[in-house]
């Protein structure tokens, strides 16, 4: 039997009393229905933007969180968090095993659902940043070259005056 519903509101309810066993109180539910309706999808572009210290959105299972206030807190350092920016982290944050107190701290920083259809099935490789080329070495050789003789010149000349200041 298909229901056709005439809004989300509508479809929303009905979802939400076929899932529960128990009727709820309908203060309850109208606090239920704000939560969920309050949800925001993002897209991947948009949350790929976010990839600095000071702005850090990651995608762990579906869901989308600004885990910026925690970057200094987290015990694997900001690093960890920096490099599961621009992709779906679920596979990263998986593998370390974190602990149940871990996600339940995880729902603080919840800001809503990451749209799946945006997220690429394959991560684009962006190369890292190269140094300019410099066609003129031969100053970087110079200064490596003083940086090896100089101390060597030093100890040399103190051998100097060490032998000839020595008394027979």
């Amino acid at each position: 039997m298909k229901f056709r519903f005439k809004d989300r509101e509508s479809q929303r309810k009905r979802s939400l009393t076929q899932r529960t066993s128990v009727s709820l109180p309908k203060d309850l539910y109208l606090v239920i229905i704000a939560m969920t309706s309050d949800r925001k999808v993002h897209t991947f572009d948009e949350v790929a933007k976010h990839n600095q210290t000071k702005d850090c959105w990651l995608i762990i299972s579906g869901k989308v969180y600004d885990v910026t206030p925690f970057m200094e807190d987290h015990p694997g350092g900001d690093e960890v968090l920096l490099s599961a920016t621009g992709k779906d982290a679920t596979n990263d944050f998986e593998d370390v095993g974190h602990s149940d107190s871990a996600r339940d701290m995880m729902e603080k920083y919840y800001i809503g659902e990451i749209d799946a259809s945006t997220v690429p099935l394959k991560r684009t490789y962006v190369p890292p940043q190269q140094a300019q080329y410099n066609p003129d070495k031969s100053s970087e050789f110079v200064i490596k070259i003083l940086q090896f003789l100089v101390p060597l010149l030093i100890l040399g000349l103190a051998f100097v005056v060490r032998h000839y200041t020595k008394k027979e």
